[in-house]
């Protein structure tokens, strides 16, 4: 509990690097990481192949440097760029791969949801007033409301993905009592445009109590709706640990550990507001 690393982004007025040119060498990136898969078909080799040369030429066609001064709304947009291209997924890899060194070193069964939380970003951009004469504090306001929205969208599209991977059937496995109580209470309290639990068989109550923690986030995003929203990342913690206390409790676990614990790690790290 006595480390704590503080990444902070940064960015300056001459930055010519383009995130039109940035995304062109991730995605050509991507399809060269998809060419090492094994057993690979020869027809989807030379699919990833033509992607990889149609990708060269619109990068070499492309102006690879900036012809006027970026704003600081580009500022704010390529350093957030980074969060969901890489580092929403890189933090629980993180923990998962300190927790395996640790046990390879001294032993014993410690996992990464054993740790505590050793790492936080942070960013200048928006509301640095010394290195940025354009920056005011509407600049500032709309970096953090742009950061929110961010990690907010992430939760949302995890969310999802949890409501259709979260398959579980109480004719199958049970869930805990405590769970049923606070789908009943969400039932009973939340309304909202779209939100139709019932879409789920009844026996799926992990998918129709998602839908309910889904329908908050977006709330939390969304200003009109906050109403029911989410007033803090703390709240949705506790919603994602009672799902998680469910399955450890009814042979669930590696169920909850593959698709909560990377979750909950991202919520540990990143809050509401992305960064600091």
């Amino acid at each position: 509990n006595k480390i704590e690393v503080i990444l902070v982004f940064t960015a300056h007025p001459t930055e010519v690097a383009r995130r039109t040119v940035l995304f062109k060498r991730q995605r050509i990136a991507e399809a060269l990481e998809r060419l090492d898969r094994l057993p690979l078909p020869e027809r989807e080799a030379e699919q990833q192949e033509q992607t990889i040369l149609g990708e060269i030429t619109g990068l070499w066609q492309t102006d690879e440097v900036r012809r006027r001064r970026p704003s600081v709304r580009d500022e704010i947009k390529m350093g957030l760029d980074y969060y969901p291209s890489v580092l929403f997924e890189t933090v629980p890899q993180l923990y998962d791969e300190l927790a395996s060194d640790f046990r390879e070193a001294f032993g014993g069964d410690l996992t990464a949801g054993d740790l505590p939380r050793m790492l936080r970003f942070g960013s200048w951009i928006g509301g640095d007033r010394d290195g940025n004469p354009n920056v005011t504090p509407e600049c500032t306001r709309d970096a953090l409301q742009i950061a929110r929205q961010t990690i907010l969208d992430f939760y949302i599209a995890k969310t999802e993905e949890l409501i259709w991977r979260l398959t579980s059937s109480t004719l199958q496995a049970k869930v805990s009592p405590q769970l049923y109580e606070s789908l009943n209470h969400y039932a009973e309290s939340i309304s909202a445009h779209g939100l139709n639990p019932e879409r789920h068989p009844p026996n799926e109550i992990y998918r129709r109590y998602l839908d309910y923690v889904l329908a908050r986030l977006v709330a939390a995003r969304d200003p009109a709706e906050r109403g029911i929203g989410y007033s803090d990342s703390d709240e949705f913690r506790l919603d994602l640990c009672l799902l998680r206390e469910s399955l450890v409790a009814e042979a669930g676990e590696r169920l909850g550990k593959v698709l909560r614990e990377p979750l909950l790690r991202q919520v540990d790290t990143f809050g509401f507001h992305l960064h600091t």
